[in-house]
Formats: C-alpha cells, sequence, structure tokens
C-alpha cells in the first residue's frame, strides 16, 4: 500500500476519532471495546487492509511515510494490535510467537511511552541510517542489521517471545544501549535509548 493510498483510505474512513498518542501505561480493553471488535472489521476495509494480518497492519502502519499523528488510531500492544477511526474498532492478536518493539532511539529529546501507538508517536531521529544491534540474555545476536528509522523517528523489529536482553543502536556516530523484555507486560515502545 503506498503512502498515497493509505492517506485516501483514512480520509474516506471520516468521521474520525481524536487523533492518538503514545500511551504511557499499558491498558486492558474494556469490555465494550472487545465486544465492538467482532463488529469492527470494517476498519481494515476503509482502510484499504481488509486481508492484511496484524503483522502485515503493524509494518504498514509503522512505517508509513505520511506525517503524525494519522488520522485514525492504532496502537501495538503486546499481545494484540487496535485500529479504531470513527465508525469501528477491530483488534488483530499478534502471533503467539512474536513480539513487536518499536524503537526511537534520541540525542536530546524523547518522550514517555509504553503501548506504542502507530499512528501517534513520533520520535526524534527521523529517516536516520542506523547500525541496529539486539542481543538476548544469552549473548546471542537477535538482529545485527544496518537499516534505518521511519517518518516516525522509530525502527520495528519482531522479535521472540519470553526473553530479555540490550538494544544497541548507532547513528552518526553516536551509540546507546538500553535493556528490553519481550513478556506478556513488557513496552512494546523503547524510548529510552539515548545515543552518546
Amino acid at each position: 500500500m503506498t503512502p498515497r493510498t493509505l492517506r485516501l483510505a483514512a480520509a474516506l474512513a471520516a468521521p474520525l476519532l481524536a487523533l492518538s498518542s503514545c500511551s504511557a501505561q499499558p491498558t486492558q480493553p474494556t469490555p465494550s471495546a472487545v465486544a465492538s471488535a467482532s463488529g469492527g472489521s470494517d476498519v481494515l476495509e476503509r482502510l484499504g487492509l481488509a486481508d492484511a494480518d496484524a503483522v502485515t497492519l503493524v509494518n504498514t502502519l509503522d512505517r508509513s511515510t505520511d506525517a503524525r499523528p494519522l488520522d485514525l488510531k492504532a496502537s501495538v500492544k503486546a499481545n494484540e494490535v487496535v485500529l479504531t477511526d470513527g465508525a469501528g474498532e477491530r483488534i488483530l492478536p499478534l502471533p503467539a510467537d512474536k513480539f513487536y518493539l518499536s524503537i526511537a532511539p534520541y540525542r536530546e529529546t524523547t518522550h514517555e511511552c509504553f503501548a506504542h501507538s502507530l499512528s501517534g508517536c513520533q520520535g526524534e531521529q527521523v529517516n536516520k541510517q542506523v547500525k541496529l544491534t539486539i542481543t538476548d540474555q544469552q549473548g546471542k545476536k537477535l538482529v545485527d542489521k544496518q537499516t534505518s528509522t521511519a517518518t516516525n523517528g522509530f525502527v520495528g523489529v519482531w522479535l521472540p517471545r519470553d526473553i530479555s536482553g540490550t538494544v544497541t543502536a548507532t547513528i552518526d556516530g553516536r551509540t546507546g544501549t538500553v535493556p528490553f523484555a519481550t513478556t506478556a507486560d513488557s513496552p512494546t515502545c523503547l524510548t529510552t535509548l539515548q545515543l552518546r
């Protein structure tokens, strides 16, 4: 899906909810939200993502080149992704063996975040080349690649569940390292990695 198609689909989804921002605390879905999920399947259709699974949805929205906030509300939690527009809500379970971690390296400015908002979170290091290394607690490198942050200043990775370790990022010769975990109560939004 192109950024233009995403913008067009979002525009057609009016009226839209208030724009999303990063979530500082974990939240549990309310009973009404869970109930509305089954009736909110048209949210994906309105966005032109009717056949998208949770992984495709997360990847598409987090790498969107549209400026934040997007004209919808979408967040990724440890076990699910929640997508809402003014006409409905859709909750998609994440794969049982995958955990999505979105990382926003920074030098001077960051924000508190727990559940990564695919539509509202904005990091400092936009469209930057980054050397990313993620190592588990046994010292095994899970990620070791040159990549780039997106328009939202984040770089997202899919990791195995129920592990911990460290994330190291280098941008413009500055490096930072922070711990991470991928348990059911772990944050999906990592905004504490300061480049020094």
